[in-house]
């Protein structure tokens, strides 16, 4: 009798290590599994943190840019309002007066220079300008015998509105810089129609930006974002644009085009009626703390031994549940 009920156990005692084994094998497949889904998860949140780093330091460098542009938007009507309230037209006197009062040089460094263009039949000849210190050259110079400021001004003149213009070549450093301007109409309002507009035009008062003099004086001679790369441009693109519409680039040296991978954005200025694009891009060294770059190389390989030892843990119970079954 004992030999039968031995016999008949051995089965039901093999069906019992083969699910006993068959649940550790599943547990080492669901560690497998969980800890393959940690590492992608901690990966995706490490790219996660990265791009909201990113899109706060891209909407920190459009905010700088949008507050100081307003603030030199908000100067030129404050001329135009001046010009408006002369009856009989500003003299270089009062024009000196009212631009030293606005202390704009010491206050907005990047400013070059404040001007009035006047009309005068087919000329628009600069009139007033301050500082006057080395810019002498600038005194007397017709904008209409260059072809790119003729038609940027022919574009205010027209909208009515103050626009900023493209770079190009400025008289008093032959370098590129480029203008703020705002039309100036007879009787102080713009007129509704393009015809009255062109008929009614006295001129223009215009702040002159020097190279990237303005963005220097924004963001610093040291770059305080060292690890992303941004590029603005005159107009309002959806791809970067040649050069010639190039107002700044943060780092000349970096080429987006070389990191296709790396987080790129653009954002959008609006100056006076205008339209700036802000072309960001990431560097390679934007990079969390050592920790959390660390973490989802650190959640795999943990997972991993705990899933060799799983692993181990049920070739010991096989190797037992065959050493009990032959004996």
């Amino acid at each position: 009798m004992t030999t039968l009920k031995t016999s008949f156990n051995q089965p039901a005692e093999h069906q019992q290590d083969k699910k006993f084994l068959t649940v550790l094998s599943g547990l080492n497949i669901l560690l497998l599994v969980t800890t393959l889904l940690a590492y992608s998860l901690t990966q995706k949140t490490l790219a996660r943190e990265k791009q909201k780093i990113f899109e706060q330091t891209s909407e920190r460098v459009q905010q700088w840019i949008e507050e100081r542009m307003l603030t030199h938007v908000t100067t030129l009507k404050g001329l135009q309002a001046f010009w408006a309230g002369s009856n009989s037209g500003v003299t270089k006197e009062e024009f000196s007066a009212y631009t030293a009062s606005l202390n704009l040089l010491n206050d907005y460094p990047g400013i070059s220079s404040v001007a009035f263009f006047e009309r005068r039949g087919e000329k628009l000849i600069t009139v007033y300008i301050e500082p006057l210190a080395d810019r002498e050259t600038a005194l007397g110079f017709d904008h209409n015998t260059r072809q790119e400021r003729k038609a940027f001004l022919e574009q205010v003149r027209d909208s009515g509105e103050i626009l900023s213009s493209q770079p190009f070549t400025l008289v008093t450093t032959n370098r590129p810089g480029f203008f703020l301007t705002a039309p100036l109409y007879r009787g102080g309002e713009t007129p509704r129609s393009i015809d009255e507009r062109r008929s009614q035009l006295i001129g223009f008062v215009n702040l002159a930006f020097r190279d990237a003099d303005l963005f220097t004086a924004l963001f610093g001679r040291q770059n305080p974002m060292p690890d992303i790369d941004f590029a603005i441009f005159h107009d309002h693109y959806d791809s970067p644009p040649g050069t010639e519409h190039l107002l700044f680039d943060s780092d000349p040296e970096f080429d987006p085009m070389k990191f296709p991978a790396l987080l790129h954005t653009k954002k959008y200025v609006t100056v006076g009626n205008a339209s700036w694009t802000i072309f960001v891009t990431a560097k390679p060294s934007l990079v969390l703390t050592a920790a959390e770059e660390n973490l989802p190389k650190a959640t795999l390989i943990i997972g991993l031994t705990f899933s060799a030892l799983f692993f181990l843990a049920n070739l010991y119970f096989y190797r037992l549940h065959l050493k009990r079954w032959h004996d």
